[in-house]
């Protein structure tokens, strides 16, 4: 009910379980129920939730969560994304790297980066032209309102 008409709401699943859908299933009820399934990105770090997300609903907007940290993880590559589908890509900005960069746009995904709290890190973002940034400081963005063209 509060949530703005023009805005998205970004709805990270955090599960690492790979036969469990209960979440996904409640979290989709929900979603109907407050009739915003079109105003929302349902992310996870895990591959199995958002591809039953897109089974459960194919048109869903989905993005994949990824870093390079904890690597030892089998579920922690970007790889996933040719199993689970997802209509985005959400890296962390210190994993950042031009092929990972090139190959999420040339599978024509939008891209986000996390989490931005600074002016440079913004400035950086803005050149490399992520669709959409995740921040801790929402003051960063209301000092760039001239500069929000190409990010939102």
């Amino acid at each position: 009910k509060i949530l703005p008409k023009k805005k998205f709401l970004n709805i990270e699943i955090k599960s690492m379980k790979i036969l469990n859908n209960e979440i996904e299933k409640y979290l989709l009820q929900l979603l109907i129920k407050n009739n915003i399934l079109n105003r929302v990105i349902i992310s996870s770090f895990n591959p199995f939730s958002i591809y039953r997300i897109k089974k459960m609903n194919p048109n869903i907007l989905t993005a994949f969560l990824w870093t390079n940290k904890n690597s030892c993880l089998l579920i922690n590559t970007p790889l996933w994304v040719w199993f689970c589908k997802p209509d985005g890509f959400h890296i962390d900005y210190n994993s950042i790297n031009n092929d990972i960069i090139n190959w999420i746009k040339n599978k024509q995904m939008f891209l986000l980066t996390y989490t931005i709290n600074n002016k440079k890190d913004y400035d950086i973002a803005k050149k490399i032209n992520f669709n959409g940034v995740f921040t801790d400081n929402p003051n960063l963005l209301k000092n760039n309102n001239k500069s929000q063209k190409n990010i939102k």
